[in-house]
C-alpha cells in the first residue's frame, strides 16, 4: 500500500516567497466565493424587481476571473477547490523544507490557526490586498455600502459541495448506498459526477442521544470497498507508523486532529474516528471522508489516491437505470 505508507511530494514546487503563496490562498478564496456565489443565486427568486440592482452577475464573474459554472449545482467548484487546496498544502511542506519563511503560514503555526480560522482572516484581510473583494462581498451581501468585513459565507466551513442544504433525494439515496435508513445527517458534503452522494456531514449525536464518533461519513459503496480493502492491507497500522515516523505526517494529523476538535467542542478531546490517543487512528475511512469533508488533508487525500479515488463510472449508475 505505498501511496498510504508514503505520499508522492515530486511534483510539489515551493513557494518563491509570501507574496506568492498569499495569491495562491486568494485564488483558492475566489473558489470559496464562487460556491456561495451559486447558493446565493439557486436561492435568489428568478422575479424578484431589485435582485443585484447595483452589482451584476455578470461583473462578479469578470471580478472572479472565471466564467460561472455550465449547470447549476455543478461539482466543478467543488473538484477544483480539492485539487488547489491539495496543491497549496504540498507546496507549503515543500516550503518549510527547504526553509523559505512564508508569513501566512508562520503566523497560523505561532497562533495554533485552524484551516478554518485561516480562511476567516483571508476573508477580512482580502479587501484591504484587492480593492475587487470589497465589491464581491456587497454582492454577496445584498448592499452595496456593505464593503468589509465577514460576509455570509464567511460563518461557512469550507467543505467541497455545492449544495449546502439536504434534500429528500440524498436521503433517499444514501438509504441505497447504505441498504438501510442513514441516522440524520446533515448534509452532503462531496458527489461523484453522477451527483450521488459520497460523503456527509453528520450530527454529533444520534437521535437517541448519544455521541456520534466521526463527523464525516463516507457513504458511496465502491469508495467504501476500496479504502476497505486497504485496511485488510494492514492500512491502519500503516498510517499510525507513518504518524509516527514522518514530522510531516504528524503535522498533518494533529492539524486535522484539532479541527474536527474545534467542530465538536462538546464532545471533548475526541479526533477523527472518535479516537482519544494522539498519533492513534481507528479506521481509514473516517479519515477519507475528512480529506473529501474539510480539506486539506494530506493523509486523507493519500487515502483517497491509494483507493483509486471516486469511482468512475459511478457504482450506483445502475440504481439510476
Amino acid at each position: 500500500m505505498p501511496a498510504v505508507a508514503a505520499a508522492p511530494r515530486a511534483e510539489a514546487e515551493a513557494f518563491a516567497d509570501s507574496i506568492e503563496h498569499l495569491r495562491a490562498e486568494l485564488a483558492r478564496l475566489d473558489l470559496l466565493i464562487r460556491r456561495q456565489v451559486e447558493c446565493l443565486r439557486t436561492r435568489r427568486p428568478q422575479d424578484e424587481p431589485f435582485g443585484a440592482l447595483y452589482i451584476s452577475d455578470a461583473e462578479i464573474d469578470a471580478l472572479l476571473n472565471e466564467d460561472p459554472p455550465a449547470e447549476e449545482g455543478s461539482d466543478r467548484v467543488a473538484a477544483a477547490l480539492l485539487q488547489v487546496s491539495s496543491r497549496i498544502t504540498a507546496r507549503v511542506a515543500e516550503s518549510r523544507r527547504r526553509g523559505v519563511t512564508l508569513r501566512l503560514d508562520r503566523l497560523a503555526e505561532r497562533c495554533g490557526l485552524s484551516r478554518l480560522e485561516c480562511d476567516l482572516l483571508l476573508v477580512v484581510l482580502a479587501p484591504e490586498i484587492e480593492p475587487r473583494y470589497q465589491r464581491v462581498y456587497a454582492y454577496l451581501q445584498d448592499d452595496a455600502t456593505r464593503r468589509h468585513g465577514a460576509p455570509p459565507f464567511a460563518s461557512c466551513r469550507p467543505y467541497p459541495s455545492g449544495v449546502a442544504q439536504t434534500s429528500v433525494r440524498d436521503v433517499e439515496r444514501v438509504a441505497r448506498q447504505l441498504g438501510r435508513a442513514p441516522l440524520p445527517f446533515e448534509r452532503v458534503v462531496a458527489r461523484c459526477g453522477d451527483g450521488w452522494p459520497v460523503a456527509v456531514q453528520q450530527a454529533a449525536h444520534t437521535p437517541a442521544g448519544a455521541p456520534f464518533p466521526t463527523t464525516f461519513w463516507l457513504t458511496c459503496p465502491g469508495l467504501v470497498r476500496a479504502v476497505g480493502r486497504l485496511e485488510d492491507a494492514g492500512g491502519v497500522d500503516a498510517l499510525e507508523r507513518r504518524i509516527a515516523d514522518e514530522p510531516e505526517a504528524r503535522a498533518s494529523y494533529d492539524d486535522a486532529r484539532r479541527r474536527q476538535r474545534a467542530l465538536r467542542p462538546d464532545l471533548g478531546d475526541l479526533g477523527i474516528g472518535g479516537v482519544r490517543r494522539a498519533g492513534q487512528v481507528k479506521c481509514l475511512h473516517a479519515h477519507a471522508a475528512f480529506a473529501l469533508g474539510a480539506p486539506p488533508y494530506a493523509l486523507g487525500e493519500a487515502i483517497l489516491e491509494a483507493a483509486g479515488g471516486v469511482p468512475d463510472p459511478c457504482c450506483m449508475r445502475a440504481a439510476d437505470a
